[in-house]
């Protein structure tokens, strides 16, 4: 982060649906960001081996970036 403020980790499937929001809340602090997927869906259902995506929205910019999940 940059500048301190909001951040928001979000969690898609292939689709484009939203299947978790991993993150959302104001950070204080600049500097590196971490943020962990530990697997499971919003309701705490295993997530399926495949291909997501994560969207990091923050008042500077919005990065999506592709992952895969294997087991």
């Amino acid at each position: 982060m940059e500048k301190p403020g909001r951040v928001r980790v979000a969690l898609f499937d292939v689709s484009g649906r939203l299947i978790r929001v991993l993150d959302d809340r104001v950070v204080t602090g600049t500097g590196p960001y971490v943020s962990t997927i530990d697997g499971r869906t919003g309701d705490g259902a295993p997530l399926a081996s495949g291909i997501y995506y994560v969207r990091v929205t923050t008042n500077e910019s919005v990065v999506t970036r592709r992952v895969t999940l294997l087991k």
